[in-house]
C-alpha cells in the first residue's frame, strides 16, 4: 500500500485513486475489482481518505477562524446604543469596514440577541465576530 503523498495534499495515490472512482459513481465492489484489491481494504482507503479531508477541512475553517474575524466581548449591562461605538471602534483597530450603519446594527442586534437584552441593557455578556469582510455575527 502506498503511503506517499499525492502531490502536496494530505491524500495517498491510493486514497486519490480511490475517491476519483468513488466520485464516477463506482460501488465498493467495483473500485475494489478495478484496483486489484478487496472491498473491504477499498472501504479501508476510502474511509481514510474522507478522515483526512475532514482534518483538513476543520484545520482550513480554524485557520479562517482565527484570521478572518475578530470577537468583540460586550459585557454584561451594556447599553444596546453603546454596542454600536464599541463595534465600530474594534473594526477600525484592525482595519475593517462594518457592512452595517448604527441603525441597521441596533437593529440587527435586536433581532439577533432578543433574549440577551433587558430593559436596553445586555442580561448576560456575549460576543460578536466580527468578520473582515464587514459582516457581524452573534456568538453567546
Amino acid at each position: 500500500m502506498s503511503r506517499k503523498k499525492f502531490g502536496s495534499t494530505f491524500l495517498t495515490e491510493e486514497q486519490v485513486r480511490v475517491l476519483r472512482l468513488r466520485a464516477k459513481g463506482y460501488s465498493g465492489d467495483k473500485i475494489a475489482k478495478e484496483l486489484g484489491m478487496t472491498r473491504s481494504n477499498a472501504y479501508a482507503i476510502l474511509r481514510s481518505a474522507l478522515r483526512n479531508i475532514n482534518r483538513a477541512k476543520r484545520t482550513l475553517e480554524l485557520y479562517m477562524e482565527i484570521f478572518s474575524s475578530v470577537i468583540v466581548e460586550i459585557r454584561e449591562g451594556t447599553k444596546l446604543l453603546e454596542v454600536p461605538p464599541i463595534v465600530y471602534r474594534t473594526a477600525d483597530e484592525y482595519g475593517i469596514k462594518v457592512g452595517m450603519k448604527s441603525a441597521e446594527l441596533v437593529a440587527f442586534l435586536e433581532r439577533s440577541t432578543s433574549d440577551l437584552f433587558e430593559n436596553g441593557g445586555a442580561v448576560k455578556s456575549f460576543k460578536l465576530k466580527l468578520r473582515r469582510d464587514g459582516r457581524i455575527e452573534v456568538e453567546e
